[in-house]
């Protein structure tokens, strides 16, 4: 299995946030059929029954780094337990603004599809982003119970992964988002 490259961008003055670049082959690790085919009452349970087989490296880095984050921010370094199932978490995408469509749907019927079948409460934010977006940015922005909040991050950066965008990324960061590669 290919591995996923993670690059940490540098901090931006202002911005208590960083940018965290995660990405690898189009190798796929295992196929992953969509949940956009369930549809009706049956649709939250399809979505809490499948399993969260990653589609790529890069989305099974993703997941990890979310669990790191959740597990610095809010235990200390200390392993989650069953007393703090309950913690609210709220976890930011940064994500090209030509590739959030396939977020939204026409009508936004494709992000109401994913809070209801997740239970988060999903936004997508044009305004008001961290000083460390780039201007073509949009902040994805996914917030709920750990479990809960995992679930929606691991099926929106499904979609992302199934609706690439149509022109090739950025070799590199922009100089305010030099960073450190930690593949």
């Amino acid at each position: 299995m290919a591995r996923a490259k993670i690059t940490v961008g540098d901090s931006v003055l202002g911005c208590d946030e960083r940018v965290i670049a995660i990405y690898s082959s189009l190798m796929k690790v295992k196929e992953h059929k969509s949940n956009d085919d369930s549809g009706g009452e049956n649709e939250k349970e399809a979505v809490v029954q499948v399993a969260m087989e990653p589609c790529c490296a890069a989305q099974d880095a993703l997941l990890k780094v979310h669990d790191k984050i959740d597990e610095e921010e809010l235990f200390g370094g200390m392993a989650a337990d069953d007393d703090n199932a309950d913690t609210v978490v709220t976890t930011g995408l940064l994500v090209p603004n030509n590739v959030v469509g396939c977020l939204l749907g026409r009508r936004g019927d494709v992000i109401q599809r994913l809070r209801s079948g997740t239970g988060a409460t999903i936004r997508v934010l044009t305004a008001d982003l961290p000083a460390c977006a780039m201007a073509t940015d949009e902040l994805v922005q996914i917030s709920g119970k750990r479990d809960v909040t995992k679930r929606a991050l691991y099926e929106v950066s499904t979609l992302l992964y199934q609706n690439p965008r149509k022109e090739k990324p950025p070799l590199s960061f922009p100089e305010s988002h030099a960073g450190q590669n930690l593949s």
